[in-house]
């Protein structure tokens, strides 16, 4: 049943079900002002400034992580529907695919929080990284 995704509708929530997937894709997105996030207004500044305190490096599935990877809980929690973040880790495959001198914070936290097992990024990010070890 790899590949067949199944939902169920309760209490007026979707949710995915994704234990049955033995591969997974994903992006890491960065943290900044000018983010992702930002930009779309998942979060505005004031939210954005309170996941910061918190130590928030990275942004997977819009959900936000520390450097070691781990979830950093908030108040927008209760809007984001999909995939949770532990049902992402410990996969056959996990694809991060992430470019640019400004996610290798938020690569690195991926990687740390065991959400992928491979990178597909660019040289310039990849030589970033290595400096950063």
């Amino acid at each position: 049943m790899t590949g067949v995704v199944t939902c169920r509708l309760a209490a007026g929530h979707r949710r995915f079900q994704s234990g049955i997937f033995r591969l997974q894709c994903s992006s890491a997105g960065s943290c900044g002002r000018g983010s992702h996030v930002v930009r779309s207004e998942v979060v505005n500044l004031e939210q954005l400034d309170a996941y910061l305190a918190k130590g928030a490096q990275a942004v997977v599935c819009r959900r936000f992580i520390d450097a070691n990877g781990q979830a950093i809980p908030g108040e927008i929690d209760h809007r984001m529907i999909g995939i949770a973040l532990d049902d992402m880790r410990g996969k056959e495959m996990g694809l991060l695919t992430s470019c640019g001198t400004d996610r290798v914070l938020a690569i690195r936290a991926t990687l740390n929080g065991g959400f992928a097992t491979h990178l597909a990024t660019c040289a310039k990010t990849a030589e970033a990284l290595i400096d950063l070890a």
